[in-house]
């Protein structure tokens, strides 16, 4: 795709002038902005793909557990994954409970840590993305990564430790069978 050709950097991207469609009230949408990313916004998702349509911008980030649903879903012959590079930034998700149901939280923190720790969570990733990984071709594309302001330091601190631990799993699911990486830091 010659719109995205010879982006290897979050400047190029800003100085090619590459429009995204982003959702309103996403907060990815303020995320690509604070980074000098141009952002085009509506507040209806399914209006976005018509936008896309009529070229009101370059592309719509979605997330690797999204578009290729998304794909799918609009079955249109105009739509491809750009298939060079992949926006990263820090986003983690939560669980919250009741703030007096402090058994219930520390159950849930047990449970997702021994998960983490026997790799039944990474076996769980593996059997819902391992696929759209592959298909997606993620351990040879270009890493954008943008910073993502609107964290606490610890949940930055969180986020990056799960990008470089996305990495680790990325080139382990694309590996060769009976390669392995056992740093998530490399």
């Amino acid at each position: 795709m010659p719109r995205f050709k010879g982006i290897r950097s979050l400047g190029n991207l800003q100085e090619a002038g590459i429009r995204i469609g982003q959702g309103a009230h996403w907060p990815d949408s303020a995320i690509l902005q604070v980074n000098g990313v141009n952002v085009v916004t509506h507040s209806r998702y399914e209006i976005l793909f018509r936008m896309l349509e009529n070229h009101r911008f370059d592309c719509f980030a979605r997330g690797v557990s999204e578009v290729m649903f998304d794909l799918k879903l609009e079955n249109n012959p105009d739509f491809v994954i750009e298939p060079d590079l992949l926006l990263a930034y820090p986003m983690p998700s939560y669980f919250f409970v009741n703030r007096h149901d402090h058994e219930t939280a520390h159950r849930l923190q047990l449970g997702m840590e021994r998960a983490i720790f026997d790799g039944s969570f990474g076996t769980y990733l593996d059997q819902y993305y391992g696929q759209t990984i592959n298909e997606l071709n993620l351990h040879s594309r270009n890493v954008l990564v943008l910073e993502n302001p609107y964290l606490t330091e610890e949940s930055q601190a969180i986020g990056s430790r799960t990008l470089l631990e996305l990495r680790r799993r990325i080139r382990k699911l694309s590996a060769p069978k009976g390669a392995s990486y056992s740093n998530p830091e490399s």
